[in-house]
């Protein structure tokens, strides 16, 4: 009877222990694949994906302004 439960006891050890493992391994791809997004999204911090297609029309209206002489409040 001891040694049935002591064995009981090391097979429950041996499945913590592998929950835990998977658990994780999980927690690790995630924030892996969190850090992937989140560098993706820095790669692309334009509008449109354009290659900054918003900055240049921000230049443009900047020009007409300058050159209408034109106030913007």
């Amino acid at each position: 009877m001891l040694k049935a439960c002591l064995k009981e006891q090391q097979q429950l050890a041996a499945i913590r222990e592998s929950v835990k493992t998977e658990e994780e391994e999980k927690q690790k791809s995630k924030e892996s694949k969190q850090s992937e997004e989140s560098k993706s999204e820095l790669d692309h911090d334009f509008e449109g994906g354009f290659g900054g297609q918003e900055a240049l029309e921000d230049r443009y209206v900047m020009a007409l302004l300058t050159l209408f002489e034109l106030e913007v409040y």
